[in-house]
């Protein structure tokens, strides 16, 4: 990617220089910004509906007619009011996980009557200056994501108000290349998917190498023109002619522990050596 040839002060420190010709905004501008008061329990008086919930976004990265969503109840002017359309942004305002807070989903397709629940809030482009797409793709800015998590409150469950997600910045190229740059991210982004789909199987198969291998040598020995005898244990199989099968209790000495991390009163202290991968 080619630099710009100019660049000026955004005002914002965490954001710095932007292209001269970019403008800075703010979501609240730019932006109708809705949060959800819909579940998936049933209220008297209520319709049951299709809605995006939390782990629909947290899964899907953009939600069209394939994605298939839960249902929840609402009534018929919360339905109006909380209704998804193509090119809304579904963002997660709050979560017990702070490594999911402002995590987005955009809607790709015209969904038939569906809704978005609780825990979520939708943006929806006011301006004819801001491409759907491309405020998608500034959700998932990481720059972003840590002004979210700078600016949310709470304990156990974290989250961010209506306030923050307002006064979120947000640069603005010109529409078309707001475009552009969604384009170019579609097309970056799923090569890169691609890869790691790839990269995750080859690393299946491996797994399954390693495991293969392991069964082989404990169970079959290194020599593979050794003479072999029926073990007499069915998951087991064949084994080496010269080979015995045995119980564990037999040729193991096997000990449980009771010892805990806690210290009680009249307890005896004592050391724990922990491994470096085991589990602490």
């Amino acid at each position: 990617m080619r630099r710009y040839p100019s660049y000026k002060e955004s005002g914002i420190e965490w954001i710095g220089a932007i292209p001269i010709k970019w403008k800075l905004s703010r979501l609240k501008y730019q932006t109708q910004i809705t949060s959800s008061s819909i579940d998936k329990k049933f209220h008297e008086g209520c319709n049951e509906y299709p809605v995006i919930h939390y782990n629909d976004i947290i899964r899907n990265k953009k939600i069209g007619k394939k994605e298939i969503v839960d249902v929840g109840y609402c009534s018929e002017i919360h339905c109006e009011a909380f209704r998804v359309l193509k090119g809304d942004l579904i963002v997660t305002k709050d979560s017990m996980d702070i490594r999911n807070i402002g995590d987005s989903s955009i809607i790709i397709d015209d969904l038939e009557m569906c809704v978005f629940g609780y825990h979520l809030t939708k943006f929806s482009a006011k301006s004819s200056i801001l491409y759907p797409e491309y405020l998608f793709y500034h959700f998932n800015n990481p720059s972003i994501k840590e002004f979210f998590l700078i600016n949310s409150n709470g304990t156990t469950i974290i989250g961010v108000s209506k306030s923050t997600f307002g006064n979120t910045p947000v640069y603005l190229p010109s529409l078309p290349e707001q475009e552009q740059i969604a384009a170019f991210l579609n097309h970056k982004t799923k090569l890169i998917d691609n890869l790691i789909a790839k990269t995750e199987r080859k690393i299946e198969l491996l797994n399954e190498l390693r495991t293969a291998t392991i069964n082989q040598a404990v169970t079959k020995g290194l020599d593979p023109d050794v003479e072999m005898k029926d073990s007499g244990v069915e998951w087991i199989g064949e084994i080496p002619k010269g080979w015995d099968v045995s119980d564990l209790k037999y040729i193991a000495f096997m000990q449980l522990s009771t010892i805990d991390r806690h210290v009680l009163e009249e307890e005896i202290p004592v050391s724990i050596c922990h491994y470096p991968d085991a589990y602490s």
